[in-house]
């Protein structure tokens, strides 16, 4: 039998799958999915050219816009999390650029939360997260 949590889970999973083909179909190219860092997980980081780009997934249940909406600060991560997400973008981008052999200045750092609600509406806030002000 699976759990209400294991449900929640496949969905938040099938969500982070449909976001990368969305942002293939933009012209961007997968780097990482489900990546662990020293501070935490970030779901996916994609690249395009010389910019990479951090996206945190958050699935809900289908809810009228209006009441979706209402209902996006409690969507939409914590200081905390951004603080955790901040650092794991900042650790990962450090790494990727040494490792790389270019010049840093040379790299665009942005940051996206894409928002399902349900299967056929979603919203993406864009560089919600400046990596700059984490530390």
């Amino acid at each position: 039998m699976v759990t209400a949590r294991q449900l929640s889970e496949r969905k938040g999973r099938r969500a982070e799958i449909i976001t990368i083909w969305l942002y293939r179909v933009m012209g961007w190219r997968l780097m990482k999915y489900r990546t662990k860092t020293p501070f935490g997980e970030i779901n996916i980081v994609m690249q395009k050219k010389m910019r990479l780009k951090f996206i945190e997934v958050k699935y809900r249940s289908f809810r009228p816009l209006k009441k979706f909406y209402a209902e996006m600060e409690t969507i939409l991560p914590s200081a905390t999390q951004q603080k955790r997400l901040k650092r794991s973008i900042h650790y990962f981008s450090e790494k990727f650029i040494e490792n790389s052999n270019v010049n840093n200045n040379l790299f665009s750092v942005e940051s996206d939360i894409i928002l399902w609600n349900g299967w056929f509406y979603f919203d993406i806030q864009k560089d919600v997260m400046e990596t700059e002000t984490a530390f």
